[in-house]
This record gives structure tokens, C-alpha cells and sequence, in this order.
């Protein structure tokens, strides 16, 4: 059974203008990637569509989607959106499946 992480608004869109071009709907699913070379925050996660880059994980939830990165059924989908806001909006909601230690 899969279970929630908090959903969170993906942080720094404006600065990716990627997004515009990837005719993004609820529903499709995006990538995380941990970003540790990242100059302001060397735990920051990368939010990906395409291999594109629209965004990050908000500073204050990285540490609750970092366990994760690894797992494979870590699904990630678009639950949200307002691309014509003037700061555009782009909410998500990460799904795992819990890793069983046998």
C-alpha cells in the first residue's frame, strides 16, 4: 500500500521558464533529484518533468523527500496548478511504496 508525503508548492518556477514549454496538466508525474552541489543548499532537490528542471522542493520539506530518492516507487504527480498567476503555481504530491526489511 502506497503512502503520502506532504504535498508542497514547487518552490522557484518563475526562475525555470521550462515549464512553459511542457503543456503540464494535474496528474502527470514529475522527478525529484537530489542536488547536492546546489550553491545555496547542499541538501536541495531538484524538480524535473522531461528531464526538464521547473523548480525545487521547498527548503523546509527536503527532509522529508530525501529518504525516498532512492526508492523506486517513489511516484511524484502534479496534483495542482495556476501557470497564469503572475508567480506561477505548480503543487505536487509525493506517493511511496514503504520499503519492507526482511
Amino acid at each position: 500500500m502506497k503512502s503520502p508525503i506532504s504535498a508542497f508548492k514547487v518552490a522557484g518556477v518563475r526562475f525555470y521558464p521550462a515549464y512553459k514549454d511542457l503543456n503540464l496538466q494535474i496528474g502527470d508525474q514529475l522527478k525529484l533529484q537530489a542536488e547536492p552541489t546546489n550553491p545555496y543548499d547542499n541538501q536541495a532537490v531538484k524538480v524535473l518533468r522531461n528531464d526538464k528542471q521547473i523548480g525545487h522542493v521547498p527548503k523546509i520539506q527536503t527532509h522529508e523527500y530525501h529518504p525516498h530518492l532512492t526508492n523506486d516507487s517513489l511516484e511524484v504527480i502534479i496534483i495542482g496548478l495556476d501557470l497564469a498567476a503572475k508567480y506561477p503555481i505548480i503543487l505536487a504530491q509525493g506517493i511511496y511504496e514503504p520499503i519492507e526489511n526482511t
